[in-house]
């Protein structure tokens, strides 16, 4: 059986929910954010994780990450390289007048963010004083050359603490301070094909993969893809760090939907990613207007927009990933109840459209779409349980034979049933999922976005009945 790569890799350290309460943090899950002591932890773990790659590995390792801050090769006779006394690493060293390390000639001031991050800017006040605030996270200098390193793996970089380290590496020198910004993604994408490279020793090569893993195991390189864990997690929830690893792959998922979908329907401005509680079989992820709505009760933040609108949802589980048309509270289904009176030939005619491929009804498409009818019945105050009334295939809804007989049922249920709740949904199954990924994880991302397409012009109908 295969350990756990959090299991085998030599720079992760597990963040139990023991280490929370200790601290005193929440994991953030709600919101996909980690607690401040947290945040401050994993900085300094993955900055000591880089810093401890460059030292032990052979000097094309070094040259490469001082290629990406713009520092020019090392000369082939100067010995400058990783170890030795000409080259010089260190961590969280504060910067005052008489340090020599910034008053070097040739000065990079070089931050390192997540993924989707680069050239933005955290605004002001929002992270938590530090004393430590004017303190770099790591340094690297040689004999002509001086790169501070400031480091984040949550959000963007902050503008006066940036603009404090500029000062400081242009104190009592003339020439300017180069500054440069890279995401985690960036020092991945230079270093990995060092790892072909014969001239690196075994132990360099497997050092560096285990940082190169690693920077992947904290989510710090954006979406890389659904891997089979995410599934199984579903299927038979792991511990804390395998829970909080699959909701960031789920939110890191959702960041790459977003801008394809909205692309499709600006109406789709922003999304929503559901709780991952230790219970869940699965994760969601709705899109639409996240504004709280207007008739929110007073003094409370009211429930996004889009949930009172049919809106995409996406949602991961054990056998795949589902992408569907949600319509589940009152006003969403009366705008519904609007179309089949009003609408009903337009709308069967959307619906039509999203029958499989062929004539006959159990002919294979690509993506096999079917309506889904549930009884909504309250349980607690915003808590529901939904029992399933009809679940039939769009294909059979307009076939010949027993097409217009399901239809005047389906719909006189829906009718009827006083808290429906409907979806038109596809499933993507977990095998498919991963041959959509074999060219890179962007293929899902795009076969997802094509779905929402096809559901769209259902979406824009009904919502247009208002």
């Amino acid at each position: 059986m295969r350990s756990s790569p959090r299991l085998t890799n030599v720079f992760y350290a597990f963040k139990g929910s023991a280490a929370r309460e200790k601290t005193g943090e929440r994991d953030g899950d709600d919101e996909g954010q980690l607690g401040s002591a947290h945040e401050a932890q994993l900085e300094d773990n993955v900055t000591k994780a880089l810093v401890n790659t460059l030292v032990h590995a052979e000097r094309s390792v070094p040259e490469r990450f001082l290629a990406l801050a713009g520092v020019p090769p090392l000369a082939a006779s100067d010995s400058r390289a990783a170890g030795s006394p000409h080259i010089h690493f260190a961590m969280q060293r504060s910067i005052n007048g008489d340090d020599p390390v910034p008053a070097q000639p040739r000065r990079v001031l070089l931050g390192i963010v997540p993924h989707g991050q680069v050239r933005r800017r955290a605004p002001a006040g929002s992270r938590p004083a530090s004393r430590n605030e004017r303190r770099p996270d790591a340094w690297i200098w040689g004999s002509d050359f001086a790169v501070l390193i400031e480091a984040k793996v949550v959000g963007a970089l902050d503008a006066e603490q940036w603009r404090d380290h500029r000062e400081c590496l242009r104190s009592g020198c003339v020439e300017p301070v180069a500054e440069k910004e890279v995401s985690w993604l960036d020092v991945h994408d230079a270093l990995s094909p060092l790892r072909a490279d014969s001239v690196l020793s075994e132990k360099s090569r497997w050092l560096l993969g285990q940082f190169l893993e690693y920077l992947s195991l904290e989510g710090l390189m954006g979406f890389t893809g659904i891997m089979k864990e995410v599934f199984d997690y579903f299927f038979e929830p792991g511990d804390e760090d395998t829970r909080v690893a699959v909701k960031r792959t789920i939110k890191s998922f959702a960041d790459e939907l977003q801008t394809q979908v909205e692309r499709i329907n600006p109406w789709y401005s922003g999304h929503w990613v559901g709780n991952l509680n230790r219970t869940d079989d699965h994760c969601w992820v709705a899109f639409g207007p996240q504004a709280p709505r207007r008739s929110a009760p007073r003094g409370g933040r009211g429930d996004p927009a889009f949930k009172y609108s049919a809106h995409v949802t996406v949602s991961v589980t054990s056998g795949g990933v589902e992408v569907f048309i949600n319509i589940e509270v009152k006003s969403a289904m009366d705008r519904l109840r609007k179309a089949l009176a009003a609408q009903r030939p337009l709308l069967l005619e959307r619906m039509r459209a999203l029958r499989s491929t062929g004539s006959a009804p159990t002919a294979i498409g690509r993506d096999r779409f079917e309506i889904r009818l549930a009884d909504r019945e309250q349980v607690q105050v915003s808590k529901y349980r939904d029992i399933p009334v009809a679940t039939t295939s769009l294909d059979y809804l307009f076939d010949e034979r027993v097409g217009e007989a399901t239809t005047a049922n389906l719909f006189r249920s829906i009718g009827a049933i006083r808290r429906p709740y409907v979806t038109i949904l596809t499933t993507i199954s977990r095998k498919d999922v991963g041959a959509a990924q074999r060219s890179g994880p962007s293929g899902i991302v795009e076969r997802v976005a094509g779905i929402v397409a096809q559901l769209d012009p259902i979406v824009r109908l009904i919502n247009e009945l208002s």
